[in-house]
């Protein structure tokens, strides 16, 4: 992802402006957020293959994923009383 360089600018600001104590802070959230990139990346590749073959997902499958799931449940009565 490219920032604009005014977005650049702004952000070197706001770094500028924090107190020198939260630095280490903001190193550690920064290298969070590249290992949350590199890791998003890679996810992405690996879930196409995990819906490689199967039907596509619409309304119709998802009723009958549903229905397969919950039965008849709520129309029985449990015993439990």
């Amino acid at each position: 992802m490219t920032l604009l360089p005014a977005t650049k600018k702004e952000i070197i600001r706001e770094i500028e402006a924090l107190p020198p104590e939260t630095l280490p802070e903001l190193q550690a959230f920064m290298a969070f957020l590249r290992f949350k990139a590199e890791r998003g990346e890679k996810r992405l590749i690996k879930l196409g293959g995990l819906w490689e073959g199967l039907p596509p997902v619409d309304e119709r499958n998802i009723a009958q994923a549903r229905r397969e799931m919950w039965g008849d449940f709520g129309e029985r009565e449990c015993g439990c009383t």
